[in-house]
């Protein structure tokens, strides 16, 4: 969709836009979309892998200190019971969490 066309397509549309609609300094705005566009947080395709919450868990740790169990796992978080059975009604090749 547009919204996605416009994450990955128009770095300073979606800080602009992001920033207008949270009160963020620029350069954790910036940051935030360096992480998500380039580092697998979010695929352009927008699908949910394993390699993407992995990212976001890393990530988590890092900025927020979050505490994250040293073993966390992406299964730890995403019940994934539907998640196949749903790509496969939609035509799409699942990657195996």
């Amino acid at each position: 969709g547009v919204g996605h066309t416009l994450t990955f397509d128009d770095r300073e549309g979606a800080i602009e836009i992001a920033g207008k609609h949270m009160r963020i300094e620029r350069r954790y705005l910036e940051r935030a979309w360096e992480d998500h566009t380039t580092d697998e947080a979010l695929p352009s395709d927008l699908r949910l892998e394993r390699r993407s919450i992995e990212t976001a868990l890393s990530m988590m740790k890092r900025d927020r200190g979050v505490r994250v169990a040293q073993d966390a796992s992406p299964e730890k978080y995403v019940d994934t019971t539907y998640l196949y059975q749903a790509y496969e009604l939609l035509g799409l090749k699942a990657e195996a969490m």
